[in-house]
């Protein structure tokens, strides 16, 4: 089979071997890939030069094979999160956590191949009305999910969402969705905090031209309650804080720079900071989100390559062109 191969800070298309199913295991042929940036930064600046890796973590595809009743030809999609299964954190329903914890395209062959295996406890069927392109779209939809259950979000809630990438741009829906209150999205693309606009958001802020902080708290009166940090940066870090109202809640979901940080604010504004990790436990609420048409991923599909050509749609996304929001491969 064809598969794109990352090694050395270049990624390369070249035939390889099948992969063979254990026990438990479905064969699915990948029918769309998402290409989520952190597959972008690991492949251009790899911690191994040496290392070959099959990444993608957000795909759609049909079964070829299994063992498990799945007939062969089924529309599925599936998640990435492999744990032990019996620790504490995965009886838990909370498998990103384990001590064992790997992920199909990082630690375990991905998505960007004409052929995945995946174990059967991680599939989920992909329903007749979603095309297979909304299907690679579950994926970051259920990190956003995942991202604002942490917050404690309730309906009415002010948000501030920090970065308009495609998470960012997918947890505003959400929000949306979950019947948030006024919601605002910072960045500094404008095409993306257009798109912003259109999918719901109250106000966006071009941290380029103005101060978020003044900017979005002389609109949100004290400051929003629940502030998603998706853009990663020192300076979106040290943003969120000072957004965030009295007794707010700041969730980091994005790929981290570091920071050089004081906690007096945090203190005197007794704020609650949390990571959040993949998406246990939010596939069904995605799923449902994107089959309602209550959030649209389609819109933030804005390019479209045959899997030979993913080192182009890699250097696109690299250099954020041609107002790439999303870029989806299809084997």
């Amino acid at each position: 089979m064809l598969a794109a191969i990352s090694k050395g800070g270049r990624i390369k298309v070249r035939d390889t071997s099948r992969p063979v199913p254990g026990p438990g295991d479905v064969i699915v042929k990948i029918q769309a890939a998402g290409i989520c940036e952190t597959d972008v930064h690991m492949t251009l600046n790899p911690g191994d030069p040496s290392r070959e890796s099959v990444m993608g973590h957000e795909w759609s595809g049909v079964v070829e094979s299994t063992s498990c009743g799945l007939e062969a030809g089924a529309r599925v999609i599936g998640e990435g999160m492999v744990g032990c299964g019996s620790c504490p954190m995965c009886r838990g329903g909370r498998p990103n956590l384990c001590d064992s914890y790997m992920e199909i395209g990082f630690s375990l062959p991905g998505a960007y191949a004409e052929y995945l295996g995946v174990p059967a406890a991680n599939i989920h069927r992909l329903p007749r009305e979603m095309s297979f392109e909304e299907g690679a779209m579950v994926e970051p939809t259920a990190v956003a999910c995942h991202a604002l259950e942490l917050s404690g979000m309730e309906g009415g809630d002010s948000v501030a969402i920090l970065g308009p990438g495609p998470i960012g741009l997918l947890a505003l829906q959400v929000a949306r969705a979950k019947g948030a209150g006024s919601i605002a999205l910072t960045g500094t693309r404008e095409n993306r905090l257009e798109m912003g606009r259109a999918l719901g958001a109250d106000m966006t802020v071009n941290v380029k031209c103005e101060d978020p902080v003044k900017t979005i708290r002389s609109e949100i009166s004290g400051g929003p309650d629940v502030v998603l940090d998706a853009a990663g940066t020192a300076s979106s870090f040290d943003q969120a804080t000072r957004i965030a109202a009295k007794g707010g809640n700041i969730v980091l979901v994005g790929a981290w720079d570091s920071v050089t940080w004081s906690p007096g604010i945090t203190i005197v504004k007794e704020l609650q900071i949390r990571g959040s990790l993949a998406s246990p436990g939010a596939w069904p609420l995605a799923i449902d989100l994107i089959r309602r048409g209550r959030v649209d991923v389609k819109s933030l599909i804005t390019h479209r390559f045959p899997l030979p050509e993913i080192a182009s749609a890699f250097d696109l996304v690299e250099r954020r062109a041609d107002g790439v929001v999303k870029a989806v491969i299809f084997p």
